[in-house]
């Protein structure tokens, strides 16, 4: 951690003093010649019962360091992100979180609580997260950039957690600048992934190696086998799916190789071309993945668009630092939850990164046949009769038009006889 400097720690405690000092001597100020004085020095003696007291009160603030330096930072310039918090004794203590807004500088860390697993920003710019039982990297940003490497880590307000250049380029991020992801904060898990968590609730996990003692994974003793020893995705093979198929690993046509939710179709894990993603291919024009495949010893290999190959996770070179695990003939597994991991013998030897919150629940209700076969006879029925009810009543303004014209007759003709008329009407009518 970066200490403050001694123009920060005079600031932090002279200027607080030369607040009280002053307060003093407006209090003395406002002794007024009616008070009463035993003595003709009482106000004197008002004005140093004052500045006794509050001596008092300035010297124990400052013995307990969690009112000292930490009280006064906005006034000295300390940024708070960069203050451990100390108990009585003035130890710092570790840092557990980093809240929106607050800055990880090279050489800070997180802790997570029992202190297994330490999450660090080195000094070769590369965020790390490093097990405490052989100090061995189980996870890394890989951002330890020959040009332009990053200065600190930020919890951004929007939930993204990223490192930028000196010139502020975006050179990593989670992507997870997002509205659910508004106000998150990073923690580290005894479990060995660094954490966004929002309301008590991870909503993106770092993934990584196995601890010392691989933790059991029941969980993925049934999950698909998508990579077998030896097996490749390519551009014949590009797609695999979990075991319900609500998840899948493309290879992608243009090089990127992502891990998909069936359900809302967002990108759980990812390898991009480019910069500013958790894993970066890089800008090269050969920086795009061809083939995707697990070997023999459980590492995870790719293919350049050059032919060239590289290492994605070398998982038997990291067990072999322990010797007590061995990761021949290990299978890649994908959960149906969109989690990949490499397994063998009950345990994830590898966990990708993903992005861990529910899918979006959609409301259905099932309707039954019955209820809809007799919803159609209803609307046929209610057709039928709109159609019999409009031919009535086309012929009932028929006929009354009929009675209309034959009694308009009659009114005309009214000095007729009744049957002369009648049947004079009748001809007409046939005529016309």
């Amino acid at each position: 951690m970066a200490k403050p400097s001694r123009s920060h720690a005079f600031a932090g405690i002279i200027l607080p003093a030369v607040t009280i000092l002053a307060s003093v001597a407006t209090d003395r100020g406002n002794v007024t010649d009616d008070a009463p004085t035993p003595n003709g020095n009482g106000t004197i003696t008002i004005s140093l019962i004052y500045t006794l007291r509050k001596a008092a009160k300035v010297f124990q603030a400052f013995k307990d360091s969690k009112l000292s330096v930490r009280k006064y930072a906005h006034v000295s310039g300390i940024p708070k992100s960069v203050l451990h918090r100390r108990n009585r004794d003035g130890i710092p203590q570790p840092r557990k979180f980093l809240e929106p807004g607050d800055t990880l500088l090279v050489g800070e860390s997180l802790w997570s609580p029992t202190r297994n697993v330490q999450a660090k920003m080195q000094s070769g710019r590369n965020f790390v997260v490093i097990r405490q039982c052989d100090g061995h990297h189980i996870w890394t940003s890989g951002t330890d950039y020959p040009t332009e490497p990053p200065q600190s880590l930020v919890m951004e307000n929007n939930g993204n957690l990223a490192m930028y250049s000196p010139h502020r380029h975006l050179l990593w991020s989670t992507d997870t600048g997002s509205p659910r992801f508004d106000g998150a904060r990073l923690r580290l898990r005894d479990t060995r992934s660094i954490c966004l968590e929002s309301r008590g609730v991870c909503l993106w996990k770092s993934g990584g190696f196995a601890l010392c003692s691989p933790d059991p994974s029941p969980s993925f003793e049934y999950a698909q086998v998508i990579l077998k020893p030896g097996e490749k995705l390519t551009k014949a093979r590009r797609i695999v799916y979990s075991k319900q198929r609500s998840c899948n690993l493309t290879l992608q046509a243009d090089g990127d190789l992502v891990v998909y939710r069936a359900c809302d179709g967002v990108a759980i894990f990812f390898v991009r071309h480019g910069a500013s993603s958790t894993k970066n291919l890089g800008n090269g024009a050969n920086d795009y993945i061809s083939t995707f495949g697990l070997n023999n010893n459980g590492d995870l290999l790719w293919t350049y668009k050059d032919l060239h190959v590289g290492v994605f996770k070398d998982v038997h070179s990291h067990l072999q630092l322990r010797g007590r695990t061995d990761s021949t003939n290990a299978d890649l597994r994908l959960r149906d939850d969109c989690r990949l991991c490499v397994y063998k013998s009950g345990a994830c030897l590898w966990v990708a990164s993903a992005v861990t919150y529910d899918c979006p629940v959609v409301v259905t209700t099932k309707v039954d046949e019955g209820v809809v076969i007799g919803a159609v006879f209803g609307a046929v029925a209610v057709l039928l009769l709109i159609v019999l009810g409009s031919v009535r009543f086309y012929y009932c303004i028929s006929q009354r038009d009929h009675v209309l014209q034959f009694s308009w007759a009659r009114f005309k003709h009214g000095s007729m006889e009744d049957d002369d008329f009648v049947g004079k009407y009748a001809e007409g009518s046939r005529r016309r």
